[in-house]
This record gives structure tokens, C-alpha cells and sequence, in this order.
């Protein structure tokens, strides 16, 4: 197995509307009335931040499922909140016997502080330094703590089982709870699985808290992994009907023992000694060896909007709520909690619908808005959080030539994306030099039910969303492409 170290990278592909009809010389009523989706799916409202008007709008008062788009609130209040220089801290605590010498102690404790981007190059650094510190056996016990938060098995319970976006969360996790699985088909029914977990640019290992058996011919599995909840460890069913050779991302679900696994391991590789880890909380005696800090806010918070992590988003707002609120939350509390904090800090928008079901969007319970997403990037507008604008934090979002053939505008966006799930919303700059804050939605959520099924995640499935997505792009790149050349 490999566990990524970076966050997947999002690839967008340029498509044009079809036809004669020109996103600058049609209204969006024109532009809705030439997409096959219908008119009902489609909710908007685009802002001049110049002249403070609403310069179009259509249903921005309907609620629609957010997807990654609820990253915007998300990241917003935890700026708010936490403060734009805040970090993250992973921190080793150790107990040493009377008397113990030549760098033995009797127990070191691995505590998690929610850190959503903490990596196997941070792990090394912190053995590093552990050793520096003098510390090169651990005689006892290694415990790892993820008190600090409640854990999960799954962000939210979608299907399919194997999405690499629907990881475990708990407060001390690696590499974004994640790993790459290779397999080569040995005879018909013998699948081979390398089981390397890849924590540097130039460090496999192996760990013991991930396993794999292969399924029965027979009868079909929902997809070509299953995870069975053992106990004890991380389990999958292979299908039997994998082909001749590939890959897949797959979610780690006990986050905390996987974490602490890998740490040991890295440890092994580099002359610590320690013992195989069990879940613990570090004594009030316990003395803190060392604290590993992620970078600001501030930065993690540009690179989960830009890459759309699910689990950062999770981390990051419940870590936010608890230093808000004194306490963890489950991530439905915690989603709650912040919606709350929202409608306290942010008054005037009419907050009718708004709902947080998570920090990440990956729900189909949470609901927002147009109008409420424009509240909070008016809001956002002008503030600065250390080095950065809001606006810098979001990635660029760039149109086909075909649609816009000029160069010297700008668009600052967070997508989102989910089966018949799309939304869009950001700043525009203008060809004519005008600043607009914009929120739109196009979905149909009665259109999942095949998909929310038994069969979720087979190929015949996917293929509905699939031309709906297309479609939804084409329209979406056709309405955004008027707001650029128009206004």
C-alpha cells in the first residue's frame, strides 16, 4: 500500500456551449433555455461589491446541497475563530523509570491535535528531534491519544465503501487518511497486493494495521473493495473480478492506530525503538519532549480550498468549534455549532434553510443558499487574513477561449461537486473592470436515488452522472463566461 503525500490535484477540462448561441449576446434565461437541465435545477445571484447591487439572480433564496462549496464557511469561521496564525500541534510526551539511563524511557505517549496536513516528512522530523532530545528506546509502552477530538470511522455514510474522499477522522491522522493499493492478478483467482505505504518521496514500509482478502466468485460485490469491520484492524474484500493489474486510492479507517503504526515505523527506519502502539491518554505527570507545529492557518486553509481536502476541512472546523465551544464535538455537532457561530457573527443574512450537516460538504443533508454564499463572500471581501485576502485563498478558475477570447479578467472560485451536485462561488473581476461576488448551484437531487442504492459505485451507475456533470459544466461555464464579458 502507499499513502499519498499530497492531496489529489483536480484536472479541468475546457468544454463550450453547444450551438450558435454566445454566452455574451444571450441573457441566462437563454442560456438555461438551451441546456437540456431543467430551469428548476439552477439557482444564482451575482453581486456588483462597486455599486452593492444585486446585478442578477435566479431562486437565490432556494436551498441547494453544497458539496465542497460548504468549504467556504468553513474556512471562513475557523479563520474567524481560531485566528489566521494558528497551528496545529502534534506533541510527544515521555515517563521515564527512576534512574533510567542511555536514552531509555519507560513510556512515550503520541498525541494528536487535530493537525490535517501532518505528513511522514513531519513524522521524521519529529523522531528526528525526539533523538536529539536523547531518546533512542522506549522500554514500555507507546500510546497514542486521540482524545483530543471524537474519531470516525467514515465522514459521512455514502456509498461507495472504497471513495478515497470519505476517509476516518480523528485528531491524529497521516497523509490525509489515505494509501495507494497495486495489485497483479496471479492465475484466475489469486490477486497479489503490494502493501507499502508511501510516507516521503523515498520511504516505503510496511505496517500491520491495513489487510486485504479476496472475495468469492460467485455473486458480485458493490465494487472491487469492501471494508469489513474486524475489529482490531483495517480490512478489505478484494473482488475477485479485479483486472489483469492497476491501482486504487483507498480510505484508512482506524486513523489513530494507523497514524501511530506509521510513526513507529518511521521510527525503526531511523533508530528509535518502540513497542507496538495501543490507544492511551497521556497522564497528567507525563513530561512533553517535544511539539510539532504545523504552518498557519492561514496556509493550510489556501491549500484545502485549493485542493478541496475533505478531511482538512473536517479537522479544521472541529478543531475550531472545540476551541470555541471548550469541548469535541461529533462532526454533526460540530457542522451545527459553526452554523450557529455564523448566523451570530454574520446577523443580517437571512439564514432561513441554512444547514451544516459537516465541515466538508460531503453530506446530502447539509443545505445553502445562493443568497447566504454571497453573505458571507460580501463579508469576506475585505479582510485579511495574515498575509493573504480571502480571495487569494481561492483557487483560479479559467474559461474555455472558445467562450471568452480575451484575456485580463479574473476568477477566484470554490467548487463543489457531487453526483447531480454542482456549485460554484467566488469573486469576478471583470473584462470591464467591475467586482463581483457570485454564487451558483445547479442540481437534482431526486436524480441520486439510483446512485444512493445498492449499486452505487458500478460502472452502469456512474454513467447517468457522468453526462450530467457534463452538461452541468457546460452550463455553468456558460453563465459564468456572461458575467465576465457583460457586467
Amino acid at each position: 500500500m502507499r499513502l499519498s503525500r499530497a492531496l489529489p490535484i483536480a484536472v479541468g477540462v475546457s468544454l463550450c456551449l453547444a450551438g450558435p448561441l454566445r454566452a455574451e449576446r444571450a441573457s441566462e434565461a437563454a442560456l438555461i433555455a438551451k441546456s437540456p437541465l431543467p430551469a428548476s435545477a439552477v439557482g444564482y445571484v451575482v453581486f456588483d461589491m462597486g455599486t452593492g447591487r444585486v446585478v442578477a439572480a435566479k431562486d437565490a433564496k432556494t436551498p441547494f446541497i453544497p458539496a465542497s462549496v460548504a468549504k467556504v464557511p468553513t474556512t471562513l469561521a475557523a479563520l474567524e475563530m481560531l485566528g489566521p496564525d494558528y497551528r496545529f500541534e502534534t506533541k510527544v510526551f515521555v515517563k521515564a523509570k527512576p534512574g533510567a539511563r542511555n536514552g531509555t524511557v519507560s513510556e512515550l505517549y503520541l498525541v494528536g491535535g487535530g493537525d490535517p496536513v501532518l505528513d511522514g516528512d513531519h513524522m521524521l522530523a519529529m523522531i528526528k528531534a525526539i533523538e536529539d532530545k536523547g531518546v533512542s528506546r522506549v522500554a514500555g509502552k507507546f500510546l497514542y491519544d486521540e482524545t483530543f477530538l471524537p474519531t470516525t470511522r467514515r465522514i459521512a455514510e455514502l456509498k461507495p465503501d472504497h471513495a478515497a474522499h470519505n476517509t476516518g477522522v480523528g485528531a491524529l491522522s497521516v497523509n490525509f487518511n489515505r494509501f495507494r493499493v497495486h495489485w497483479v492478478r496471479a492465475g484466475k483467482q489469486a490477486v497479489l497486493q503490494t502493501t507499502a505505504l508511501s510516507l516521503t518521496n523515498h520511504l516505503k514500509i510496511e505496517i500491520g494495521t491495513i489487510d486485504f482478502a479476496l472475495g468469492h466468485r460467485g455473486t458480485r460485490p458493490e465494487g472491487p473493495f469492501v471494508f469489513a469491520d474486524l475489529g482490531g484492524h483495517d480490512h478489505w474484500i478484494v473482488s475477485p473480478y479485479l483486472g489483469r493489474k492497476g491501482y486504487a486510492w483507498l480510505p484508512v479507517r482506524r486513523v489513530g492506530l494507523t497514524a501511530a503504526a506509521v510513526f513507529r515505523r518511521i521510527g525503526e527506519e531511523h533508530g528509535l525503538a518502540l513497542p507496538k502502539p495501543r490507544p492511551g491518554k497521556a497522564p497528567a505527570d507525563a513530561r512533553l519532549l517535544y511539539s510539532f507545529k504545523s504552518k498557519p492557518l492561514t496556509n493550510v486553509a489556501k491549500r484545502l480550498l485549493y485542493f478541496s481536502n475533505n478531511l482538512a476541512a473536517e479537522l479544521t472546523g472541529s478543531v475550531a468549534t472545540r476551541a470555541v465551544g471548550g469541548k469535541p464535538l461529533t462532526l454533526a455537532q460540530s457542522g451545527a455549532a459553526m452554523a450557529v457561530w455564523l448566523k451570530t457573527r454574520l446577523p443580517k443574512i437571512d439564514w432561513t434553510g441554512f444547514v451544516l450537516a459537516n465541515h466538508s460538504g460531503l453530506s446530502l443533508k447539509s443545505r445553502v443558499t445562493p443568497h447566504q454564499v454571497l453573505g458571507m463572500l460580501r463579508y469576506a471581501h475585505t479582510k485579511h487574513y495574515g498575509p493573504y485576502r480571502y480571495v487569494d485563498l481561492l483557487k483560479p478558475y479559467y474559461l474555455p477561449r472558445k467562450l471568452v477570447s480575451q484575456r485580463g479578467y479574473r476568477v477566484r472560485a470554490k467548487s463543489g461537486t457531487m453526483n447531480y451536485i454542482r456549485g460554484r462561488a467566488g469573486y469576478i473581476e471583470t473584462l470591464g473592470g467591475r467586482h463581483l461576488a457570485f454564487a451558483l448551484f445547479i442540481a437534482q437531487p431526486y436524480a441520486r436515488k439510483d446512485y444512493d442504492g445498492p449499486r452505487a459505485g458500478l460502472p452502469q451507475v456512474r454513467m447517468g452522472p457522468r453526462r450530467w456533470r457534463y452538461r452541468a459544466r457546460v452550463l455553468e461555464q456558460a453563465l459564468i463566461a456572461r458575467w465576465v464579458s457583460v457586467y
